[in-house]
């Protein structure tokens, strides 16, 4: 059922999609129970159906909820939970809130620093996401230090084809210009104001 419904979110097919994946959840959680890692799956797979219609309120709720329960049952640093934090930190993003996005997100990080890495796959792409914050915060030095990171790390891991190095190392380029186009504004009206 749960299938059904992504494949239908997937067509656009969004109403419909909504009410297989509410069937799927209740199905779920009177099978399998409430905490199953099945049942939260399929809620944090209906999270992304929220998002696509604009349900912010209700996002928010049911991954709060994912988040709570699977750090209670399978703990801080497993790796769905480090996916609940960052799903739930890119709502947060969305939402303008980039304070809390970038909370969950260095959380998220430390978390796959400790178990993944510095240079694994999943470490480099929460780097990548917080290096897109940063951006999107105005804290373009700091945004330019992690995209240079997540950028070095995915072209040794995947090279310079794959999507994630491309989308880091375009969005490293876009970074380096706003920096020089504001070092450029200083200098400007630095020059402006002692002339």
């Amino acid at each position: 059922m749960a299938s059904q419904a992504s494949l239908l979110q997937d067509q656009g097919k969004l109403k419909e999609a909504y009410t297989l994946y509410q069937r799927a959840i209740s199905a779920s959680t009177k099978t399998l129970g409430p905490n199953h890692a099945g049942t939260l799956t399929v809620m944090s797979n209906f999270a992304t159906l929220l998002k696509d219609i604009r349900q912010y309120n209700e996002v928010l709720m049911v991954e709060r909820r994912v988040l709570k329960i699977r750090e209670e049952t399978l703990g801080k640093l497993h790796p769905d939970t480090l996916s609940s934090l960052n799903n739930h930190a890119l709502t947060y993003k969305d939402l303008g809130d980039f304070e809390k996005a970038e909370e969950l997100l260095r959380r998220s990080l430390k978390g796959r620093e400790e178990i993944y890495g510095l240079h694994h796959p999943s470490t480099l792409t929460t780097v990548l996401y917080l290096g897109l914050l940063m951006r999107d915060s105005e804290k373009f030095k700091e945004s330019e230090i992690l995209l240079q990171r997540a950028f070095d790390g995915l072209n040794n891991t995947f090279g310079r084809q794959h999507r994630l190095t491309i989308q880091a190392k375009t969005n490293l380029n876009e970074v380096k210009q706003e920096i020089s186009k504001a070092i450029k504004n200083y200098e400007t009206f630095h020059n402006l104001s002692s002339g």
